[in-house]
């Protein structure tokens, strides 16, 4: 994932796929290079995972070609793949008409742990305006 300063905004960087054998192997490689840690960009991402979960119940080697009742959708989610990174996702996301920002919020979680006191968990919620 990357920010784009100038538009304020993020994207995920472009990953060159290319031309490769259809296996495993490099399916496996083309999805996980995608890193979304928040998942904005999951509906195209979770499609890449459900196919590998596929060839993985088909039980195929690593090197080996994927069928070609799969191929098809490969070079489906491929073409969305080379194209994820011409999406932007604003990084302030409002709602409503009023662009403002009225009041700002922070959330604290805190976990202490020491070897003879107990676990204690702490959440605080401090609002400004």
């Amino acid at each position: 994932m990357v920010w784009i300063p100038s538009e304020d905004c993020v994207s995920l960087k472009p990953v060159t796929i290319g031309d490769m054998i259809q296996t495993k192997r490099n399916i496996l490689k083309v999805v996980a290079a995608h890193f979304d840690p928040m998942g904005l960009f999951a509906p195209v991402l979770l499609k890449g995972k459900c196919l590998i979960q596929r060839l993985w119940s088909k039980g195929l080697d690593w090197d080996t070609e994927i069928p070609l009742e799969l191929e098809n959708e490969w070079n489906e989610i491929k073409g969305d793949l080379e194209n994820i990174s011409n999406v932007k996702i604003p990084r302030c996301v409002t709602f409503g008409s009023d662009k403002t920002v009225n009041k700002y919020s922070l959330v604290c979680f805190v976990m202490l742990r020491k070897r003879h006191i107990p676990q204690q968990f702490t959440c605080v919620k401090q609002e400004a305006k």
